[in-house]
């Protein structure tokens, strides 16, 4: 069982620093600079596909909570209302709760609207009139409802991240 908490450890450890890395990185630097720049991303999301970023960040997500389920079962030694009785294992609860809301809410909301504006983004050029403006409304939309989701999902990643750092040090 050593073997395996490592194992687990290590996984959610770097998965979960990934994960929250680049939701930071994107949420606070990468999105708000493209919206200033202007420029179509286009060109920028078909080179982090290529690169498979956007199966990457799904993987390391899934990772990250998995891992989490099974240290918690392992730590609760099969005891789960025991464990959360006490102020660490409530603590490392909440946290793994935040990670499964910031998770749906990624891949649940954010990545699919996202996905679809793009869709809609790749074909605007070949519109015209009002098909165009409705696209462009419909696009517009989808944006801003995948920024939406992506905040939130960066809030709950941060409540994880924190409860977690701090977990084994409640009384």
């Amino acid at each position: 069982m050593h073997y395996e908490i490592l194992t687990l450890r290590l996984l959610h450890i770097l998965g979960g620093t990934f994960w929250m890395g680049s939701g930071l990185f994107t949420g606070l630097f990468l999105f708000p600079a493209l919206a200033l720049a202007g420029s179509p991303p286009g060109p920028l999301f078909a080179a982090l596909g290529k690169r498979r970023l956007f199966a990457a960040l799904p993987a390391a997500a899934a990772i990250t909570v998995l891992s989490g389920i099974r240290l918690m079962w392992l730590t609760s030694g099969g005891s789960f209302s025991s464990y959360v009785a006490t102020p660490s294992g409530r603590t490392f609860a909440l946290g793994g709760a935040a990670a499964v809301a910031a998770f749906v809410v990624s891949t649940v909301l954010a990545r699919p609207s996202g996905q679809r504006a793009g869709a809609i983004g790749a074909t605007l050029a070949t519109l015209s009139g009002d098909d165009r403006a409705r696209a462009a409304a419909e696009m517009a939309r989808l944006q801003k409802r995948s920024a939406t989701a992506s905040r939130f999902s960066l809030i709950f990643m941060l409540l994880a991240g924190t409860a977690m750092a701090v977990a084994r040090y409640v009384v």
